[in-house]
């Protein structure tokens, strides 16, 4: 759960405030810029989900292990697919990033649906 703690937290902190977090570890002509910055942010926000969500799901008792984190996963990549079209709506971000926002969608319709289906069996 700490890992998770801490991965959220600094996606945040990179969304949020990307030049001045990673001011806080790099020098500030490294080169990096924010908008990617802001990329990692969300990219790291989703990976803490898939610890923090699962952790919640188990300690209240509403599902087992496996299917805990499966159930993050679609939370995870439905947010990360309205975060990266998000980045191309309002952080200049190209186009070719909606591509990768309809894959995550696709990915989390898919499981959800598989995550359906599985239920009516059990």
């Amino acid at each position: 759960m700490v890992t998770g703690a801490y991965i959220s937290v600094a996606g945040a902190a990179l969304v949020a405030r990307p030049s001045a977090t990673l001011r806080l570890l790099f020098p500030v002509d490294a080169g990096i810029t924010e908008p990617w910055t802001r990329l990692l942010g969300l990219l790291c926000l989703t990976f803490g989900s898939y610890y923090l969500f699962p952790a919640w799901l188990e300690h209240r008792g509403v599902l087992p292990p496996p299917l805990a984190f499966y159930s993050a996963t679609v939370v995870g990549r439905a947010a990360l697919a309205a975060g990266l079209a998000a980045l191309v709506a309002f952080g200049g971000f190209p186009p070719g990033v909606l591509l990768l926002a309809a894959l995550n969608a696709l990915g989390a319709a898919s499981m959800h649906l598989a995550l359906s289906a599985d239920s009516t069996e059990l």
